[in-house]
């Protein structure tokens, strides 16, 4: 078994020929392909406010804007941020493949459901979940987080 190897680097482990092996196997990169880079947007010590691989797009969970409005304003103003932050990345609402959302009380759901199918592109709904969590703050009401294609 050959072991293919970056000038200067030692291996992790042994691998078939082809394989560039200075990283876990896991990890291993192909001759010939391209080494997909991650890229981290609006980093701080917690987290990034995106992270773009692979052509997907992972978005943190996004909160409306003014904490003290109601649902339905907290949710349109969450959707406009995600659109936003999207679109700073190369992407867009209708590339949207999941949303999970996270709402304070199912009590919401019917409302922030309103605001939710006039801001989807027919025809482009992504897959979805909505569960009832406690939030991180006590007047948050509702939380996107978002996977999208780049």
């Amino acid at each position: 078994m050959a072991v293919v190897r970056r000038s200067g680097e030692s291996p992790c482990a042994l691998a078939p020929a082809g394989i560039i092996t200075n990283r876990l196997p896991s990890q291993a990169v192909y001759q010939g392909s391209t080494e997909m880079e991650i890229k981290r947007f609006e980093t701080k010590a917690r987290m990034s406010r995106a992270v773009v691989y692979n052509n997907t797009v992972y978005l943190c969970g996004q909160v409306g804007k003014d904490a003290s409005k109601g649902i339905t304003e907290q949710t349109a103003t969450t959707l406009e941020k995600i659109e936003e932050l999207l679109e700073s990345v190369g992407s867009n609402k209708d590339k949207i493949l999941s949303a999970t959302i996270y709402i304070k009380d199912m009590a919401y759901f019917a409302d922030m459901n309103a605001v939710w199918d006039a801001w989807v592109t027919p025809g482009m709904a992504p897959a979805r979940a909505c569960v009832q969590a406690a939030m991180a703050r006590e007047e948050l009401l509702v939380e996107i987080s978002i996977v999208a294609a780049v």
